[in-house]
């Protein structure tokens, strides 16, 4: 046990969420890396996470994440976030091919 109740996480998810809709990232980052401790394989926090880390160009961290999210999204909409997100850190990181392969394989992951 982690010591937080459900209501406790959902307080700390709603810190992290606030400071991703106003642009602090930084914080944003720190609070869902605390998260994903206490939450492991949320994927709130794991997509909070990406975002963050996207922001604050972590790209590598996010970029295990991104993975993580392509192998548990639902198909839909999800997958095609999640391949996107994951097109995106891959061109930040100038692995370009990989990013244009990534969106051109509809059932990628």
């Amino acid at each position: 046990m982690n010591g937080l109740g459900n209501e406790e996480q959902e307080y700390l998810k709603l810190i992290a969420y606030t400071f991703l809709y106003y642009g602090k990232w930084e914080k944003a980052w720190a609070v869902y890396e605390a998260l994903e401790v206490l939450c492991r394989e949320d994927p709130q926090v794991t997509k909070g996470l990406i975002l963050a880390g996207f922001h604050t160009q972590r790209f590598p961290q996010a970029l295990v994440k991104t993975q993580w999210w392509l192998q548990k999204a639902p198909p839909g909409d999800e997958t095609t976030a999640a391949r996107l997100m994951h097109a995106r850190i891959l061109w930040a990181l100038g692995r370009h091919h990989e990013a244009r392969q990534s969106l051109a394989t509809p059932e990628s992951s």
